[in-house]
C-alpha cells in the first residue's frame, strides 16, 4: 500500500546503521531526483495507530531527496510491525538485491534484538535454519571496529568476505587483530587489491612491516609489498625464467582462488540446483587434475 504523504519529521531512522551506504550511487540518485523526482516509495514498516513510520528501505532515496529539499516522500508499507516488515524485507531481497552483510545485520536483529527464534526466522523466511545460522556466525567472525569501517563507507563490503574474511579462517587471526588492521587502512580510500597486499604484509611479514604500516607512507609501502606479497599473481619471478615465472604467478592465483572458493561455498550452500549442478561438474574436473598435480608438488617438494 502506498501513501504520498509522509513528512521527514515523522520518519523512524532507527535502522539506518543495518543498511550499507554507498557513496556513487547515491550521487547517482541526486542526480535522477533532480531530473525526476523521487519514483520509488521508501518503504517501511507503520502501524495504524502511530503518525510515524519506521525506514527499512530507502535511506539513500532519503538522503539524495533530503540534500534536493524534499521534506515529503512517498512510501510503501510492507507490515504493521517491524518485525513482519524486517521479514518481508528479507524474503523479497533476491529481487531487492540486499548485500549478504546486510542480511546478516538484519537477521541478527531478528534473533538478538527483537528475540526471534532460529527455527522461526527460517520457517518465516521459507529458508533453512543453516542459511540463517550462516548469517549470524559471519556476525560473530569479526569485531566492532571492523563492522562499523564496512557500514560507515569506509571499505568496500567485498574486503570483508573476500580479503579478511579468509584471514579469519585460514590463517586463523582473532577478531581483536583484524580489528587492528581495519583501524590503520580505514578511510584510506585503498583498492581491494591493495587492501589485500597489505592484509598478506600485515599478517605474514612480522612486526617490523606490522609497525610501518602503521606509521609509514601506505603508497610506498605497498610499492615495497608487492615484491613480496600479492594475491592476484604479482608475485616476485626474478631469477626465474619466463615460463617458471608463469607457472608460479598460476600457483599464486590458484592458492588465492581455492581459499576463496572454501572460503565462500558455506554462504552457497543454499543454491539453486541450476548452481549446485553447475558448481558440481567443476569441482570434479578439478578434482580429476588434483592428482597429477599432486604428483608434480611432489616431485618438486622431494628436490628441494
Amino acid at each position: 500500500m502506498i501513501e504520498n504523504n509522509v513528512e521527514f519529521s515523522n520518519i523512524d531512522l532507527r535502522y539506518q546503521s543495518l543498511r550499507l551506504p554507498h557513496a556513487k550511487r547515491e550521487k547517482d540518485l541526486l542526480a535522477s531526483i533532480s531530473e525526476r523526482g523521487i519514483e520509488e516509495p521508501l518503504q517501511v514498516a507503520k502501524s495504524e495507530s502511530e503518525t510515524f513510520v519506521v525506514l527499512l528501505d530507502g535511506f539513500k532515496r532519503l538522503r539524495a531527496g533530503r540534500k534536493l529539499g524534499y521534506n515529503i516522500f512517498p512510501i510503501e508499507i510492507l507490515a504493521t510491525t517491524e518485525i513482519e516488515a524486517i521479514l518481508k524485507l528479507l524474503k523479497i531481497s533476491n529481487a531487492k538485491s540486499l548485500h549478504i552483510l546486510e542480511q546478516v545485520r538484519l537477521v541478527n536483529e531478528l534473533h538478538n534484538n527483537l528475540g526471534i527464534k532460529v527455527r522461526d526466522i527460517a520457517f518465516r523466511l521459507e529458508r533453512s535454519t543453516g542459511w540463517v545460522c550462516s548469517r549470524l556466525g559471519i556476525l560473530k567472525e569479526f569485531g566492532p571496529k571492523s563492522w562499523n569501517a564496512i557500514f560507515k563507507d569506509q571499505l568496500p563490503p567485498s574486503v570483508l568476505l573476500y580479503t579478511l574474511r579468509p584471514f579469519r579462517h585460514l590463517n586463523k587471526e582473532n577478531k581483536s587483530a583484524i580489528d587492528e588492521f581495519v583501524e590503520v587502512i580505514a578511510k584510506k580510500n585503498l583498492r581491494q587489491r591493495d587492501v589485500e597486499i597489505l592484509a598478506h604484509a600485515w599478517f605474514k611479514g612480522g612486526p617490523e612491516l606490522k609497525e610501518q604500516i602503521k606509521n609509514g607512507d601506505l603508497a610506498w609501502i605497498l610499492e615495497k609489498a608487492k615484491e613480496l606479497f600479492s594475491p592476484n599473481g604479482d608475485t616476485n619471478v626474478e631469477g626465474l625464467t619466463e615460463k617458471e615465472g608463469f607457472i608460479v604467478k598460476d600457483l599464486v592465483i590458484t592458492q588465492k582462488y581455492m581459499g576463496r572458493i572454501i572460503n565462500t561455498l558455506p554462504l552457497l550452500k543454499e543454491g539453486s540446483p541450476q548452481f549446485k549442478s553447475r558448481a558440481s561438474m567443476l569441482a570434479k574436473g578439478i578434482l580429476n587434475k588434483q592428482t597429477r598435480l599432486c604428483e608434480v608438488l611432489d616431485t618438486l617438494s622431494g628436490s628441494l
